[in-house]
């Protein structure tokens, strides 16, 4: 067991892998941001000195990749970058797929460290039409980089979602059967534990929870606040099992277009109804917004590849923190302070969607697999990776780590640097909340919108070069400028910055860079114009030595 602790610095950067995987939300924002800021591509990937960046949701159909190429920075110096993309129209989406320009991977891999690429690696044209995943080989390991689906949409998305994991791992055990070392980086759109969100988006069984009021050794806090919901949970549980939903029209003040939002009603025992949640949108109709304050099971039954199966979402019996305590708080007068619900969710809260870390769990169990971040930081505290900007959640750090470094066990075991301290951190403190909001606001430097309008204000310099740190195991703040995610990088032990691998010309490899296609053919009628002109030179020449 050698992971390695502490800062790096004294190891020569040639022994290292440096890899960082980000969610632009958007390629176009995040490199018109990168150019306002570090001028450019090129300038960026210097300061970041990453020798692998992997891209998500990078939102461009393949023939701008092809026609743009260099405007968008796929050409960048001293890289090699490969793109999967999502080029599904109406068909697709008389399909239930997702529709041209959405979604879309690139990675960007430093020249020498790669020899193939397959931006369709599944083998199911139905999966890899979306531009979802793809697959770069380094010789002794391969990358997936994917964009996992967040099962939005209704049950059909959350059937193609298991779908696409189920390929994705299967992928990855061709891959080691080969000889290979497996590592999923990206946007996985799972949260594997109960840390990794937020204490309030939390899920607690209330009888679980409940049983443990007699418990001695509980905070005195936390026992009281059992108590208290453990005396009004008959009626609250009452009101919450007799809950409706409403319609309200408004009409949006931008674009002049009338919408319908929704919101929860619950009814007490005396008849009177109280509002519950935010408004949300339309999608109800077709999909419950996440069944909230319900506490009935969340089940779907269709065919995710295998047969018709049954899958549990959640478990019946249970609420979010923040749905129990404001079902408390309206429907019984509970006030007991945020410290008391915080010990409730740190000391009763699991995660709300059980399926997805349960697939994880079995990846880490029956492949030997492991989350690098879980192992490098395993008592840090709100370190997340998104955030829901619409409410400037970040700025109070209210977030979720789904963006994720999966690899072999074995492999992280023996060659992982956790590296320097998490940014954000003073005094040793950098696994605290505290210092994780300092890390996400860059110690204020970033600064929520004001709903006013205007957008995200401008922040100082030293915000936006908060993110180049050493190679290390952790997150990298990006400025919420450019995407409402942020980078996460990974630093391994490695020789593989010395060799030399020569890219591949086969089909596939091709096929992953389609901006080069363009090169070819500009540099095809390059040529030919450079041949007619000195053609027509040579003629003329002969012509003036003739007379």
């Amino acid at each position: 067991f050698m992971v390695v602790m502490g800062p790096t610095d004294g190891e020569s950067r040639a022994q290292q892998l440096h890899i960082v995987s980000w969610n632009v939300a958007s390629w176009e924002t995040a490199h018109g941001f990168i150019k306002s800021r570090y001028g450019g591509v090129d300038g960026f990937l210097k300061k970041l000195d990453a020798d692998i960046l992997c891209l998500q949701e990078v939102k461009m159909p393949q023939a701008a990749v092809e026609q743009r190429g260099r405007l968008v920075g796929a050409h960048a110096a001293g890289y090699e970058t490969f793109w999967s993309c999502c080029d599904g129209g109406s068909e697709a989406k008389r399909a239930g797929r997702q529709g041209k320009g959405l979604n879309g991977v690139a990675t960007f891999v430093r020249s020498g460290l790669v020899a193939r690429a397959n931006a369709a690696p599944l083998g199911s044209p139905d999966l890899d039409s979306e531009g979802r995943c793809v697959m770069t080989d380094h010789g002794s390991f391969v990358v997936f980089n994917v964009y996992v689906p967040n099962a939005g949409g209704g049950d059909h998305r959350f059937l193609f979602k298991v779908k696409f994991m189920r390929a994705v791992r299967r992928c990855m055990q061709e891959q080691r059967k080969l000889g290979k070392r497996v590592l999923l980086c990206g946007d996985i759109n799972i949260a594997p534990r109960a840390v990794d969100n937020h204490r309030s988006g939390r899920w607690v069984h209330v009888e679980e929870a409940l049983g443990k009021v007699a418990d001695p050794s509980l905070h005195p806090t936390l026992a009281q606040l059992l108590k208290n919901i453990k005396e009004c949970w008959p009626a609250v549980k009452y009101s919450l099992e007799n809950t409706i939903e409403i319609g309200h029209e408004f009409i949006n003040a931008s674009s002049g277009q009338s919408a319908t939002k929704y919101r929860v009603l619950a009814t007490t025992k005396d008849g009177v109804q109280v509002k519950l949640g935010r408004p949300y949108g339309v999608v109800g109709r077709d999909h419950p917004p996440t069944h909230a304050y319900s506490m009935k099971e969340s089940r779907i039954f269709g065919d995710a590849g295998q047969g018709e199966e049954l899958f549990s979402l959640r478990r019946a019996g249970g609420l979010r923190v923040m749905e129990l305590r404001e079902a408390c708080e309206k429907l019984a007068g509970l006030s007991d302070p945020s410290e008391a619900w915080e010990m409730l969710s740190d000391e009763c809260g699991q995660v709300a969607n059980c399926f997805g870390a349960n697939f994880l769990q079995q990846m880490y169990d029956e492949d030997g697999l492991c989350d690098a971040f879980a192992e490098a930081r395993p008592n840090a505290k709100g370190r997340f990776t998104i955030w829901d900007q619409s409410v400037n959640n970040r700025y109070i750090n209210v977030g979720s780590r789904i963006d994720l470094f999966v690899l072999d066990r074995q492999w992280w075991e023996a060659e992982g640097v956790v590296g320097g301290d998490l940014a954000g951190t003073m005094d040793g403190d950098g696994d605290s909340w505290a210092a994780a909001r300092r890390g996400c606001t860059a110690f204020g430097g970033f600064q929520p919108a004001p709903y006013g309008g205007g957008g995200i204000p401008e922040a100082p310099q030293s915000a936006y070069e908060a993110m180049f740190m050493s190679p290390h195991t952790g997150i990298l703040y990006t400025s919420p400028e450019a995407s409402d995610h942020v980078a996460v990088s990974l630093c391994l032990r490695s020789t593989a910055n010395g060799s030399s691998l020569e890219l591949a010309k086969d089909a596939a490899t091709k096929s992953a860079q389609p901006h080069k296609r363009q090169s070819s053919i500009m540099n095809f009628f390059g040529a030919g114009v450079k041949r007619s002109v000195s053609s027509t030179d040579q003629e003329q020449a002969a012509k003036k030595a003739s007379q």
